[in-house]
């Protein structure tokens, strides 16, 4: 079993979603013969048992003297362990009480060999591995008070409520504004040994306990309260900052892991919605340092839900970060048409000081940050430029695994989009636009004349790169406007105003089905232009042909200009004044190639197309609003993603009051406008009124 604890540890995340099955059986099998051997080497099995036994027992009584002295003493001849590998930035050394408590735990796993069955030996683990964590980190990585075993009567009235399952009691507890980011401590032990249940909190923080009160062997908590009633729970102590979702750092029974480890989706996509990490780590048993990832913990179980969601969600968090990044470029972009637009040759008396000029460290600290990828490539919260935020308070939080997201697979998934090319050639140019913007307009090296070649090229580059980058991201835009597919449904108006004419009412529609057809047309031109392309190049080379058997040196502008006068005389735009230099023979060659390049190009090419964007037109309109209704759900997760955590005291933010709003209206219109496809992509009439 240890053995295939380490290989799944050792295994990259990706691959375990399709092995998720085939480990969990082999777990099984692996339980079954340790059953096996346990029961045929019964003096053997006797004697685990007999030890883990004698120490719990040991364990009891050293928690009776704790209760009454305090803390048992280490033993003066037991050595300091060596130092575990760091965690973050600080290392936790193995102090004498870090190894007893190894010890224990240790002697107490020994019998749990065939699983976890005895509840009172999993209460004890619990324990240890509790004083272990506070031992090893608290004071240390962690701050002093960040774990702490004070039990307070506001906290065992809130540990009776879950017993009890009191869900007025515990929502009381949520409004009193009281933190829940605590762990309740180790239950005692009574006189007799026995372990006071009262008192019983897994050592676990109350949103973990919310997250899971059902575990197998052990008591439930919440008796009566239903799944929804639950879920609800977890979403009031999250959304009134009650509780964070993060709590506590490191710790393997915080809310995310139990998640995981229970395979509940449903509790861990609420976590995340309010900002529980996935990809964070939490040391697991007697690990030397936190590296049993969430995936681990769900596959653990065999929990394969669990890692089809983190999966997806990856995708989406991906996804999110690269649409974050791409507004902070177009706010770039203006700040360069703005900033520089008037700052070429920085060094002649007359320029007018612009931005970089007056606020110079302003612009370039903002420059560098935009460089920083960890800045751009957050998970954030709060909104648009949340990354700027989230870096400046040392917070940033990459999306995805780093390992596959800078790996050539990585990368070339990446840049398998041209929005993505086209987005990194923007922070390319961003960043190459203050240098090139501070050239002279003469070189200081004037008799170089190499160098002056590369400066006037450098010079050109600089005088036309803010204009081109407004001009690309001109058409970025044209998928930024995609946005608005959602938008556009926002709060309809119930009654139409008597003085819009149904022409204006077409206004008021959504424009989302009309991108999806624009777009389709853009891939009909862009096919059009390759076979456009041939017949262009091959009319150009022949006319270029008989201009170089004339024999004479005609002035008739070179290739560029025969080009030139193609595309003008596909838009109508006939000028045959190129061929006036032409004589004879090739004259009149010149003249079929003209006619034969007229009836090609603009009545059977420029036909063909109109003809293909009426197909398109037809074929895109019977699916565009389907199409849309996907891609209106995506933008619905992305506002999702970005919900600000309010703060504490249970007060709604701007943001959660737009999301609300945004779902009311989502819901009406998908009651009453919801289609599925039919045959052939056809809406279907059965699917009125059923929602997404």
């Amino acid at each position: 079993m240890s053995a295939l604890v380490a290989l799944l540890l050792s295994t990259p995340v990706a691959a375990l979603v399709p092995w998720t099955t085939a480990w969990h059986r082999a777990g099984e099998r692996a339980r079954t013969r340790v059953a096996l051997l346990m029961r045929d080497d019964v003096d053997g099995g006797s004697n685990r048992r007999s030890r883990a036994r004698l120490a719990l027992r040991r364990l009891v009584r050293s928690r009776g003297n704790e209760d009454e002295h305090g803390p048992p003493q280490a033993p003066a001849a037991e050595p300091a362990s060596a130092e575990t590998p760091a965690v973050g930035d600080v290392g936790a050394a193995a102090t004498p009480e870090v190894s007893q408590l190894e010890m224990q735990i240790s002697e107490l796993t020994a019998s749990l060999a065939g699983g976890f069955k005895d509840a009172q030996t999993v209460y004890a683990v619990q324990d240890l591995l509790f004083r272990r964590f506070r031992a090893k980190y608290v004071g240390r990585a962690l701050s002093a008070g960040y774990l702490s075993d004070e039990s307070t009567d506001a906290k065992a009235e809130l540990l009776t409520a879950f017993i009890e399952g009191n869900v007025t009691a515990i929502r009381r507890s949520i409004a009193s504004g009281e933190t829940w980011d605590f762990v309740f401590p180790p239950a005692p032990y009574a006189a007799d040994g026995s372990r006071v249940m009262q008192l019983e909190g897994r050592c676990r923080s109350p949103l973990a306990l919310l997250v899971r009160p059902d575990e197998g062997n052990l008591v439930r908590l919440l008796p009566g309260v239903s799944q929804a009633e639950r879920l609800a729970l977890i979403e009031e102590a999250l959304s009134s900052g009650a509780a964070d979702a993060n709590y506590p750092r490191w710790y393997w029974s915080s809310p995310g892991a139990h998640a995981c480890f229970e395979g509940d989706v449903e509790a861990l996509s609420l976590l995340h919605r309010f900002g529980l990490n996935l990809e964070q780590k939490v040391e697991w048993l007697l690990q030397p340092s936190p590296s049993f990832t969430y995936a681990h913990a769900a596959a653990f179980n065999g929990n394969a839900n669990v890692l089809t969601f983190m999966r997806q969600r990856a995708r989406l968090l991906d996804a999110k970060s690269r649409f974050e990044y791409r507004w902070r470029t177009a706010q770039y972009l203006f700040l360069v048409g703005a900033a520089f637009a008037n700052s070429l040759d920085l060094r002649a008396g007359g320029a007018d000081p612009a931005v970089v000029a007056s606020s110079p460290v302003f612009v370039v600290s903002t420059l560098a940050l935009l460089g920083s990828w960890q800045a751009c490539l957050v998970a954030g919260e709060g909104g648009l430029g949340a990354g700027h935020v989230r870096h400046a308070s040392n917070g940033a939080t990459p999306v995805g695994p780093s390992s596959f997201r800078w790996s050539r697979r990585g990368l070339a998934a990446h840049f398998g989009s041209a929005w993505n090319v086209l987005d990194a050639g923007h922070l390319l140019a961003i960043l190459a636009l203050p240098p090139l913007h501070f050239l002279p307009q003469q070189p200081a090296d004037a008799g170089a004349l190499e160098a002056s070649r590369v400066h006037a090229s450098a010079y050109a580059v600089a005088q036309s790169l803010p204009g081109l980058l407004q001009l690309s991201f001109a058409v970025r835009g044209l998928e930024y406007a995609s946005l608005f597919r959602s938008l556009g449904t926002l709060a309809p108006p119930q009654r139409s105003p008597p003085f819009l004419s149904p022409p204006l009412m077409q206004l008021r529609s959504p424009p989302g089905p009309l991108l999806v057809t624009v777009r389709g047309m853009l891939v009909d031109i862009t096919r059009f232009g390759g076979l456009y392309a041939f017949v262009l190049i091959g009319f150009a080379n022949a006319f270029f042909v008989l201009f170089a058997l004339s024999g004479e040196s005609l002035d008739y502008g070179g290739y560029p200009r025969i080009l030139q006068e193609q595309l003008l005389w596909l838009l109508s735009s006939v000028d045959r004044s190129l061929l006036d230099g032409l004589t004879g023979q090739l004259h009149a060659t010149g003249d079929v190639l003209f006619w034969g390049y007229i009836v090609l190009s603009y009545f059977v090419l420029l036909n063909l197309l109109i003809a293909v964007f009426n197909s398109t037109f037809e074929k895109v309109q019977r699916q565009a609003f389907n199409e849309w209704l996907f891609l209106r759900m995506a933008t619905m997760l992305d506002f999702e993603a970005r919900v600000a955590q309010p703060p504490r005291g249970g007060q709604q933010n701007e943001p959660a009051r737009w999301l609300d709003a945004y779902y009311g209206e989502l819901e009406d219109t998908s009651n009453s406008r919801s289609v599925e496809l039919g045959v052939g992509g056809a809406p279907s009439s059965s699917s009125r009124g059923r929602s997404i």
